[in-house]
């Protein structure tokens, strides 16, 4: 392509900023979200350690009240699929308030229950108040950055369900230990009332179907937070809209319509954002095997105690959070790398990429985010296989440690970069897109984990994993595909 077409292209008037937000209010809102999607992992995982007493407590056997994980994991999946529209449309700060009162009405109530039923239905009332915070995180960072930061952004915002897995069991063993199970909701209760004080106070509307690009003054009380009607807004002074720009965001916000919570279920079957939430719900749950099976085969294979089997998930937790930010600053890199290619030059600060435009010039998007995403698949699967067959050697326990530490890193980067893509290929509803990437994962999560144990005990650590790892290779064309094919932007 000459330069004179791609000025045709790219020479259009001055666009509005993609958003007034600094970049220290970026980070912040972005860490208020991330806080927020703390919730549904740590609320699954703090639970654990205490299953013990609460089977004692409420005389019920370990397969009856196992079902309290299997329905929460379940309404984890359901519940968003609903949320992600519902806030792409009324907003996000009016979805938190909802999910977080859901949240706290839930946990009151297990602090006194008594009974089975009454526990089981509250769980999936808590999951359904707590689960959709992971998908509103990732569109409240679609809101306000550009892909070109998305990456480390997209990174960040992951952070808050690979730190509740990691200190949920701690967390609950301590408490369940010395201040018995029920005093376990009594600290959620305190933590999600911080939480929903500090989002009524300061949490600004992102969603830019109410807000463009947050210039415009949400229409509705729920819209603003507390803080606004104490200070007014101060105005950016850079902003240099035109007319059209000012009309494309009223348009937006008029076009927010009705919820439409199918829409997260069609996404499923679109190309290619289908393919990439089959492939990434299946990183998961293989992700999900691997810690679900690491207490039983620590115990049986070295003998650990409860504390070290705790310590056991410290690795591949550490592993996951590094990978959130170090695949941030990679995904971004190529990013930038991708785009200075197809227009000769390094995008500027802050500026917006134009994927529609971009594919003009030969810019895929899709190729771009998988040129980092495939490769950690592979490193992932042979660090599995290898986690497995040191297992079943009984190899020093050293060595499934490291490969531990290496497979949260390996797989947390592909899995990260998969969200990264999907928030991409959806940016008009990312919270209905991560919605359903949500769905499949909790679905085949939950499968992983029902299913993992029964192989082991079956075939073995190592050819388990040697299996699960076939799977991952017969589903590989999925990806492939879109990577390869002509982009879809």
């Amino acid at each position: 392509m000459t330069a004179s077409e791609q000025t045709a292209l790219l020479g259009s008037p001055r666009k509005p900023a993609y958003t007034i937000f600094s970049n220290s209010q970026k980070l912040l809102i972005i860490l208020t979200a991330t806080l927020a999607s703390v919730f549904s992992p740590l609320s699954a995982n703090i639970y654990y350690p205490a299953l013990k007493s609460i089977q004692k407590e409420l005389n019920v056997s370990e397969e009856i009240l196992n079902m309290t994980i299997t329905s929460y994991m379940i309404f984890q999946g359901l519940s968003p699929t609903f949320i992600g529209s519902l806030s792409d449309t009324i907003g996000r700060r009016p979805v938190y308030i909802i999910c977080f009162l859901i949240y706290i009405a839930a946990n009151v109530g297990l602090t006194f229950q008594t009974t089975f039923i009454g526990l089981l239905l509250l769980r999936c009332l808590q999951s359904s108040g707590s689960s959709s915070t992971v998908n509103l995180a990732y569109g409240v960072t679609a809101d306000v950055v550009t892909s070109a930061e998305r990456g480390r952004y997209v990174g960040l915002a992951s952070v808050g369900p690979i730190i509740g897995p990691t200190l949920g069991p701690v967390l609950g063993g301590i408490i369940s230990q010395y201040y018995g199970w029920r005093f376990i909701f009594v600290v959620l209760t305190g933590m999600a009332l911080i939480m929903l004080i500090f989002i009524i106070v300061f949490l600004p509307e992102t969603c830019r179907n109410i807000v463009g690009n947050g210039s415009l003054e949400p229409l509705s009380v729920w819209n603003k937070p507390l803080s606004s009607f104490l200070c007014k807004k101060k105005e950016n002074e850079d902003l240099d809209e035109t007319l059209e720009a000012q009309q494309a965001i009223e348009a937006a916000r008029k076009k927010g319509g009705k919820p439409k919570p199918w829409k997260s279920l069609t996404l499923l079957f679109t190309y290619p954002t289908g393919c990439v939430i089959l492939f990434n719900g299946f990183t998961f749950a293989t992700y999900y095997a691997v810690t679900t099976s690491l207490t039983w085969c620590f115990s049986s294979t070295y003998h650990f105690n409860e504390v070290e089997i705790g310590l056991s998930y410290i690795p591949i937790g550490v592993g996951s959070m590094i990978a959130a930010f170090t695949n941030g600053f990679l995904l971004d890199w190529n990013y930038r790398r991708a785009v200075k290619k197809v227009l000769g030059r390094p995008l500027a600060r802050g500026e917006h990429f134009d994927h529609d435009t971009g594919v003009a010039l030969g810019f895929h998007i899709e190729r771009t985010r998988l040129q980092i995403v495939i490769p950690a698949v592979v490193l992932a699967m042979l660090a599995m296989v290898a986690y497995g067959w040191s297992v079943y050697l009984v190899l020093t326990p050293a060595v499934p440690l490291v490969l531990l530490f290496l497979f949260g890193w390996l797989g947390t980067a592909a899995y990260s970069g998969m969200n990264v893509l999907i928030v991409d290929l959806n940016l008009k509803s990312p919270a209905t897109a991560t919605a359903a990437n949500n769905l499949i994962r909790c679905m085949l999560g939950a499968l992983g984990a029902m299913v993992i144990m029964p192989i082991i005990n079956a075939v073995g650590m190592g050819w388990t994993f040697i299996m699960i790892s076939g799977v991952w290779i017969v589903l590989s064309p999925l990806i492939i595909l879109v990577a390869w094919s002509k982009s879809s932007e």
